[in-house]
């Protein structure tokens, strides 16, 4: 930085009502002063300008000829300094280098572009504008003003002061209310800010880059350069017909009609996005706080950390929707509420060499409220300005997070898909074990919360309940013929302790229907009421996290997509892996399978429930089914399985002049005490549950079977039953030949 300055070259301010200039001097030979040509220029006789009746550029002599638009402004208040330093040999005793500086403030309201209104508009109501620069001996430098003057530099405009207060290289601006408009083509309103050039101190956590380094300390306070991107109230629209939303008054803000609701335009065709605001801050790392000789660690630190390439990246932004509009006959593409939270950094040299598995790390990040203290009037954090009200990012671990609270896609009815979704990286949570301690874990989080798709004919999925979104509660087009998935939640999380060895993983998945639509008697072919649940470690503990505890207020942890009613929460408070699910499929009417599965395997426990039934309806073949469940608990083992033809009978094949079938019977019990069992079967292809009792130690095994071919039948029964110390044995066998008599043994 090339301060203090002794003295300032030229400063000049200006309002609607006055105009005013300051100059000090440098000793002879130090600075050259700013000029500015004028084409017909006034002779100034030894007084100031201010000192004369009028002073100032006779602007009408550059407009007569050329009839050009004119920029409208009202309330300006406007300074510069302009410095330029000779390459002289008394500047170099005094240790100046050479070099040119500008320092630039201005301050508007009500400004705008006047006779392109039918075809550009550009307004708005207030902007501001900082610039402080300059290059001294081919590289960056500025003017620090705060080291001459405190409180600011005075520039005296009329009765207005205006304060230069330029500590850092800085530029500046801000719009507030902005509209842009082009035609019917592109519409753009709202409030917006950029700044760049200042160096900050902040603290700064290490993440997992102080594992790769034992030199790094967990926390470092950096020097980083700052670039700042702010929004508030943005509304945008590209396209044909526009504005999209309709802003009368020319306020810069979309009307509303009297429900609330913004009023939009129906005859508009293209892109817009609604309410739109963001605060975002790109820091570049460039030092290390008291990185010198005489602190050799910090030193260390700070030129490992200039290979790692450093920019720290946080803020926020919300988009309330953006949507494609006018095409809704055959095209609908939007998002609704859209929230996108971020401190994190780009991702280390150190950590490139892991690819893709390095985002699972923890990665250098700023502490916001450690960084920038707040007090009672102001809160800790950084104040992002937009424009407009300034955007507080007071984050002080990592996170990524991203939320689309509803997303809806639909091409002509062929096409179309709806979901909530979530993405989240937090680098510093508190979680309870299934042993009831607590530990600190970084995570990723994925969900996708009521999805539902379809691709076909007829357009599957209408809003019936006109809540603008598909939803469990709107009708199904029954007309509609093709693939479909309704109403499909998944949910995963992934858990790496951050103080020992510990990996923890947990998912779920939920499908109320999948398959085909409007094929049935044809084609059939569905999943429906599928399950799936996981929660598993990997740790010297051998415990699991305890969902059930490790939430918001010691309630389930929730993975959040925007609202509570997308969200998806987990339970479990043991290892478990459980699967469940219903499938049928049909042919022509002709062949029907059914089936159902229900796993779970807890740390000590398992249970299985298996139903099946396939029928036929050609050739006499009439069909079998399979239903069965088993337990093992506590050492123990219970359970029962059936087996057979699903005809009269038992009968598999039934005709005219052949018939086959029978059945199989397992039970069992090891346990000393009474077990209850519910075995699954298919009732007329419903789903049912039967009740069991298996007597303590108990092993039953039975079979039937019999055959009949053109009246002559052999059948048999077979049972085998061991319950505590008693055993008993039955055998039923005969053979029938019609009038040649028959045979029985029991």
């Amino acid at each position: 930085i090339l301060s203090p300055f002794p003295t300032l070259a030229l400063l000049c301010a200006l309002t609607l009502s006055a105009c005013g200039s300051t100059t000090t001097t440098l000793p002879p030979g130090t600075v050259t002063t700013a000029e500015f040509g004028d084409r017909k220029p006034f002779e100034w006789t030894g007084r100031a300008p201010q000192h004369y009746a009028v002073h100032g550029i006779d602007v009408a002599r550059f407009q007569q000829p050329l009839n050009w638009a004119t920029a409208r402004a009202s309330g300006v208040n406007f300074a510069a300094a302009l410095l330029k330093v000779d390459n002289t040999p008394a500047n170099s005793a005094k240790g100046l280098a050479s070099g040119k500086f500008t320092s630039f403030f201005i301050e508007t309201e009500d400004v705008g572009l006047v006779g392109f209104e039918d075809f550009l508009v550009a307004e708005f109501n207030a902007s501001k504008f900082s610039l402080n620069n300059g290059k001294a001996n081919g590289t960056d430098a500025w003017v620090d003003y705060s080291r001459i003057y405190p409180d600011g530099f005075s520039v005296a405009a009329g009765d207005v002061d205006i304060l230069l207060s330029f500590a850092n290289k800085v530029i500046e601006v801000e719009l507030t209310d902005a509209i842009l408009q082009v035609s019917e083509f592109l519409y753009v309103s709202g409030s917006f800010a950029f700044s760049m050039g200042r160096t900050d101190t902040v603290r700064a956590n290490m993440g997992d880059l102080a594992l790769i380094n034992p030199l790094l300390p967990d926390s470092l306070d950096l020097e980083v350069s700052v670039i700042t991107i702010g929004a508030r109230d943005v509304f945008g629209f590209a396209g044909v017909g526009g504005p999209y939303y309709i802003d009368a008054d020319k306020d810069g803000k979309p009307d509303l009609d009297g429900n609330g609701n913004y009023i939009k335009n129906a005859d508009a065709i293209g892109v817009s996005i609604a309410d739109v605001d963001l605060g975002l801050a790109i820091m570049t790392f460039e030092g290390v706080v008291g990185a010198d000789s005489s602190n050799p660690d910090l030193l260390a630190a700070e030129i490992f950390l200039k290979t790692q390439k450093l920019k720290f990246i946080a803020g926020s932004a919300s988009v309330l929707e953006g949507a494609v509009v006018g095409m809704e006959d055959v095209l609908t593409a939007r998002v609704e509420d859209i929230a996108l939270e971020i401190n994190t950094s780009t991702i280390p040299t150190a950590f490139s060499a892991l690819g893709g598995a390095a985002f699972a790390l923890r990665s250098p990040h700023i502490d916001f409220v450690a960084s920038y203290p707040g007090d009672d009037e102001t809160p800790a954090g950084l104040q992002v300005a937009t424009g407009a009200e300034p955007v507080l990012v007071d984050y002080d671990q990592e996170i990524i997070s991203v939320k689309v609270d509803y997303a809806e896609l639909n091409i002509a009815g062929i096409v179309q898909a709806s979901a909530s979704m979530a993405f989240n990286k937090k680098s510093s949570q508190e979680v309870v074990l299934s042993d009831g301690s607590t530990t600190t874990v970084s995570s990723l989080e994925v969900a996708v919360v009521n999805a539902n798709a379809f691709i076909g004919i007829g357009e599957y999925f209408i809003d019936t309940n006109g809540n603008g979104r598909i939803d469990e509660f709107d009708d199904r087009n029954d007309d509609a013929f093709g693939v479909v998935i309704e109403d499909f939640d998944f949910g995963a999380i992934f858990m790496r302790d951050n103080s020992g060895v510990g990996f923890y993983a947990a998912a779920k998945a939920n499908i109320n229907k999948a398959g085909l639509v409007g094929l049935e008697g044809i084609v059939e072919f569905s999943v429906t009421d599928f399950a799936f649940d996981l929660n598993i470690g990997i740790s010297d503990s051998g415990t699991v996290v305890d969902f059930s505890k490790s939430g918001e207020d010691g309630g389930a942890y929730t993975i959040d997509t925007g609202s509570p009613e997308n969200s998806i929460s987990f339970d479990y408070d043991e290892a478990l892996l459980a699967v469940q699910g219903q499938v049928h499929i049909g042919i022509l009417g002709a062949v029907n399978l059914d089936g159902y599965l229900n796993l779970e395997l807890t740390t000590d426990s398992l249970l299985l429930q298996v139903a099946m039934e396939a029928s036929f309806a050609f050739g006499g073949f009439k069909g079998m089914s399979a239903n069965g469940t088993l337990v093992i608990e506590g050492g123990d083992i219970y359970g029962s399985m059936l087996v057979q033809g699903t005809g009269s009978n038992g009968a598999i094949v039934e005709s005219g002049f052949f018939s086959i079938g029978g059945s199989f019977l397992l039970q069992v019990n090891t346990a000393s005490t009474e077990r209850l069992v519910e075995v699954p079967y298919f009732d007329n292809g419903e789903l049912a549950f039967e009740t069991i009792v298996l007597a303590p130690e108990l092993l039953r095994i039975a079979g039937s079977a019999f055959v009949d071919i053109l009246g002559v039948q052999m059948s048999g029964d077979v049972e085998l039953v061991i319950e505590g110390s008693n055993i008993s044995l039955s055998v039923d066998l005969s053979l029938s030949m019609g009038f040649f008599g028959s045979i029985s043994v029991s």
